[in-house]
């Protein structure tokens, strides 16, 4: 198995294991979701003319995502860093971009698990969330997206 594998592999059930991570990454954002499109449903916004979730679920979704990319990786270093992990993995021959490369792709693999997630609860009936425009280019920002919050974190 190479370092990247290993890695990632590692990160995943890290990431899985951990309750609090979830929580704050997956049901924190989802509740509000939630708790806003209760609060407005069946309210439009004036000037559109569209309803509150159409407005609400984006801006959630980007908060969620943007949440889980700046503190999923600053965390989990800085907690490598305090257990003396990173030295550990330093001392040995992987190269520090199978490092950075394994907490990318778990990273997009997040940040697309909660929008899938987070746009199938908004396109529930009872919150009715109307999707239009076009689905392939929506990848390509939400990678642009994670990349630019993974750099600030």
């Amino acid at each position: 198995m190479s370092a990247y594998a290993a890695l990632t592999t590692a990160g995943y059930r890290a990431y899985t294991r951990d309750r609090t991570t979830l929580f704050f990454t997956f049901a924190f954002p989802l509740l509000f979701l939630v708790v806003f499109g209760l609060i407005f449903s069946g309210q439009e916004v004036e000037q559109s003319g569209r309803p509150y979730i159409d407005h609400i679920a984006p801006g959630v979704l980007a908060w969620g995502v943007g949440n889980a990319a700046v503190f999923g990786v600053a965390f989990v270093l800085m907690q490598w860093r305090r257990d003396d992990i990173l030295r550990l993995i330093r001392m040995t021959p992987t190269p520090v971009s199978a490092v950075i490369a394994s907490r990318y792709v778990l990273a997009v693999a997040v940040g697309v698990v909660q929008s899938v997630l987070f746009v199938a609860v908004a396109m529930l009936p009872f919150f009715g969330l109307g999707v239009t425009g076009s689905w392939p280019l929506a990848l390509p920002v939400l990678v642009l997206g994670i990349t630019a919050f993974l750099m600030l974190g």
